[in-house]
């Protein structure tokens, strides 16, 4: 066996290998966003079911994804600031004469 076989073949198998290392940190990354948004939401909302739930099941990403896009309480925190600041006003009980 010539020495660049050896060379060309340890040089093969560290391209797997960090090829392999990118695509699990990849992995990682995406899970972890996933399952924080999904941890966060939940706790938030007060739905401890769902926070157990997510905590306990890894299924890369999918389970928070279905719980963020479709079981999540969906708050307007907008519209609640502008119905604490700015009360409706009710009907005057003498309309305006116009000039």
């Amino acid at each position: 066996m010539d020495y660049t076989q050896v060379l060309a073949a340890v040089s093969s198998a560290g391209e797997i290998n960090f090829l392999y290392l990118v695509g699990l940190l990849a992995l990682i990354t995406w899970t972890l966003a996933w399952k924080g948004l999904g941890l966060w939401n939940s706790a938030k909302n007060g739905q401890k079911i769902w926070f157990v739930v997510i905590l306990l099941f890894n299924t890369i990403g999918l389970l928070p994804i279905l719980y963020h896009f479709f079981f999540r309480k969906r708050t307007q925190k907008g519209q609640e600031l502008v119905e604490k600041h700015f009360p409706t006003k009710e009907a005057e009980e003498e309309p305006k004469r116009s000039l």
